[in-house]
């Protein structure tokens, strides 16, 4: 009863003061003015570099290639369903109908996942395919 109670305290005094907050003006906050997907521009770095599309792996997960030495990259914000899943074959064609062997796509790097791919998010003439994924 005792840890319902601090949990019910906690919850109550984090909604006061988050109120409290935007009634006083401070709404400036990325707490209150961060918009999802607006640009993962903000997460990194501004520089883009151009790699060669060789391969889609599903949905989220695709094979480039610079210079001669390929990496693995998973679109950053991006959760598609695997091959064997519901939609999943979906997600990697569309993905293939945009990026086809041999085209040219510029990738701003967000970070490496568990399995140590690189993490980013990649353009078509300017525009985020990750977004176009969603």
């Amino acid at each position: 009863m005792k840890a319902t109670l601090t949990k019910v305290t906690v919850s109550a005094f984090t909604v006061i003061v988050i109120a409290a907050l935007a009634i006083k003006g401070e709404t400036n906050s990325s707490f209150f003015t961060r918009k999802p997907f607006a640009s993962l521009a903000s997460m990194v770095s501004s520089s883009k570099e151009t790699y060669t599309v060789n391969n889609i792996t599903d949905g989220d997960s695709i094979w480039v290639s610079k210079n001669g030495k390929q990496i693995e990259v998973r679109l950053a914000c991006i959760d598609a369903p695997e091959p064997t899943q519901p939609w999943g074959s979906e997600s990697a064609e569309k993905l293939k109908q945009l990026l086809p062997p041999d085209q040219k796509v510029e990738l701003r790097e967000t970070g490496k996942d568990r399995y140590n791919r690189t993490v980013a998010e990649l353009f078509l003439n300017g525009q985020s395919v990750n977004l176009r994924m969603v």
